[in-house]
């Protein structure tokens, strides 16, 4: 939501690449509600909770998947073919659970969609973090490597599941203060996304300026040189960034203001075509 851009001479040069930033940035350092002007996400934080407020580890009730659904087009934009995002991270598909579960889980999530495809048959769907799951390890590893083939094994198994998907979401969170680490793990899961995307499905990655909470940096922010690199890295490989953060961090001057910005003009500099709703 923060930019819409498209870049020209680039191997993706047919798709449209897109900043987005949420919602609740808006009315902090002049950045601007551009949702009636531009197709923006609406993130849905499906998190499989009945009226009751049961976690629910089964597919989500018809009464559930319709009042979502209802939801969103109350709060939705008129834009045609606006991508809409959902956030399920119970059903588990990753390589800490054995093929069983993962496919299971993936068949929920097939079900899920399909089921919520019929209120919102106009829309771009997709879930946060999917189809290629996050593993750190694998992706740091050698191509040859056993962890790294069991990954793309387990990525194989979820292929219906990225088959029923409009666009690829994989969450590109930084564990590490290691540029260069970061560079690999988020090539090789772009990477992997491609490789799933057999319908030419965009690759819209999740970047937070912030360390992710479950590693040893949790609660410290991204300098401006790391998050500028992410923000290069993103471009050159994805076809958009979707700009994650929480409203816990006090706002003061933040780097990676600057630093998206910078990236900004930079890229406009080469030929990109950007929407100036912030600059």
């Amino acid at each position: 939501m923060l930019y819409q851009l498209t870049r020209a001479n680039t191997p993706f040069d047919q798709l449209k690449p897109m900043i987005f930033v949420r919602l609740s940035y808006e009315g902090r350092f002049g950045i601007k509600n551009t949702e009636k002007k531009t197709e923006t996400p609406k993130v849905l934080e499906m998190l499989n909770l009945e009226d009751s407020g049961k976690t629910v580890i089964d597919v989500p009730s018809e009464k559930y998947i319709t009042n979502a659904a209802l939801q969103i087009l109350r709060e939705g934009s008129e834009a045609p073919k606006r991508y809409t995002i959902f956030d399920i991270e119970v059903w588990k598909v990753g390589l800490d659970v054995n093929d069983k579960e993962a496919k299971a889980s993936a068949e929920k999530y097939v079900t899920t969609l399909r089921k919520m495809r019929k209120h919102l048959p106009d829309r771009q769907l997709g879930y946060y973090g999917l189809p290629v799951h996050r593993e750190l390890k694998a992706s740091l590893s050698p191509r040859s490597s056993g962890i790294y083939q069991s990954w793309q094994r387990r990525n194989d198994l979820l292929q219906d599941l990225a088959d029923e998907l409009d666009v690829f979401y994989p969450s590109l969170y930084a564990f590490h203060n290691d540029p260069d680490k970061w560079k690999i793990y988020a090539r090789e899961h772009i990477s992997e996304a491609r490789r799933l995307a057999r319908k030419g499905q965009k690759i819209i990655v999740f970047l937070w300026p912030e360390f992710h909470d479950r590693s040893r940096y949790s609660g410290k922010r991204i300098d401006y040189k790391f998050w500028k690199l992410q923000l290069e890295t993103a471009f050159k490989y994805a076809d958009g960034v979707f700009i994650w953060d929480n409203d816990e961090f006090p706002f003061t001057d933040p780097a990676w203001l600057s630093a998206s910005r910078d990236f900004i003009k930079d890229i406009e500099a080469k030929g990109a075509i950007i929407n100036r709703e912030l600059m």
